[in-house]
């Protein structure tokens, strides 16, 4: 889901200049993802099995139609992210990062050369390289937008999974080994969640962009028995 817009309108500032402000929903702010996580962190409170899966399903099932749309949000972290308690529905927020960028091909096509833009902790391993390793603060990368924040999401949910950080998660250096970090953290994980979630978490934290799904690829796996995954080459995925 996203966070309904209702309009906009212009107002004066102090400075004889004018500004645009948006008109959407509410939103408690104790119902911002980050706030929640680092509540339940400190009372060691993790989600419950089913209440995963359904924010895996609702997160995966909007970004696969916006992948559908041509919309690749580019800025996913919890703090964009707000759950509707009742349902367990998430809605996003702050699309200022977004890019247009349309292809038929369900995997997001082939990799297109464009700006950098996420919050560090979150950025595909692609992209911290490109950004913090090599490039000097690159602000260009090559790169398949829509499978670049299928890796944020993975890092989200594994977060929420785990109520732990994932600083080093997205990095393959001296200081940090995040492969061994996600197949570690992940089998941790199977005593709390089903299968089910724990694969797609896996797929999603996929290091090599060509190895990981994209977001409409994913939704046919959430959709989907626990007997389905991607692996198989008829879909594409090594």
């Amino acid at each position: 889901m996203v966070l309904q817009f209702f309009g906009y309108y212009f107002y004066e500032t102090m400075y004889n200049t004018y500004r645009i402000a948006m008109v959407c929903e509410y939103m408690e702010s104790r119902a911002n993802l980050e706030y929640m996580f680092r509540k339940r962190k400190q009372q060691n409170l993790y989600w419950k099995g089913d209440e995963i899966e359904k924010m895996v399903v609702s997160v995966i099932s909007t970004l696969s139609y916006l992948q559908g749309v041509g919309i690749c949000h580019r800025d996913l972290k919890p703090a964009n992210l707000f759950l509707v308690p009742d349902t367990f529905d998430v809605k996003i927020i702050d699309f200022g990062e977004s890019k247009d960028y349309y292809k038929e091909a369900d995997d997001g096509g082939a990799g297109t050369m464009a700006t950098i833009r996420g919050t560090p902790q979150y950025l595909s391993p692609l992209l911290w390289k490109a950004h913090v390793e090599e490039g000097g603060n690159s602000r260009h990368a090559q790169h398949n937008i829509y499978k670049s924040d299928v890796f944020s999401c993975g890092l989200i949910f594994y977060q929420f999974g785990s109520m732990e950080d994932v600083t080093g998660f997205n990095q393959k250096n001296q200081a940090n080994d995040g492969e061994k970090l996600v197949a570690e953290g992940l089998k941790k994980l199977k005593s709390r969640y089903s299968d089910h979630v724990i694969e797609i978490i896996r797929l999603m934290l996929k290091f090599e962009e060509a190895d990981r799904p994209s977001f409409t690829e994913l939704s046919k796996l959430v959709l989907t028995s626990t007997d389905n995954t991607l692996e198989s080459p008829s879909n594409g995925i090594a």
